[in-house]
């Protein structure tokens, strides 16, 4: 996932009442945490219509973004994709996320709003 830091900053400060400030030295190592809980809650896949478990692996800065890695494990196959995406409409209304997916030479993107939040791609 791509984020602009100073969205996802004002995002955890703002959902779990903090004022920490991303990308520093000496960011506080329970970012990770609030990170952590705020994608378990606003972000979920779906495969073969069943809800997976996915590992938040960590982030990195670059510039003016946020790579955040997560990490879905022991998937033999996949018949159909489901991704409901919710990050930073809570904050901003007119939020657009955009998932690309390249699964079994299938190239698909979702472009998902506030108004619509999840997509299905059937292989």
């Amino acid at each position: 996932m791509r984020v602009f830091i100073d969205d996802l900053q004002e995002t955890i400060n703002k959902n779990f009442d903090k004022d920490y400030e991303l990308a520093l030295p000496n960011e506080p190592k329970e970012v990770d945490s609030f990170i952590q809980q705020y994608i378990t809650k606003m972000f979920s896949i779906k495969i073969n219509d069943k809800n997976v478990t996915y590992h938040y692996l960590g982030k990195e800065y670059e510039s003016d973004m946020a790579f955040i890695y997560i990490e879905v494990e022991n998937v033999t196959s996949i018949q159909s994709i489901e991704i409901r995406d919710e990050m930073l409409f809570d904050m901003f209304p007119d939020q657009k996320n955009i998932i690309k997916l390249f699964i079994n030479d299938t190239k698909k993107t979702f472009f998902l709003t506030v108004d619509k939040q999840s997509d299905l791609l059937t292989l």
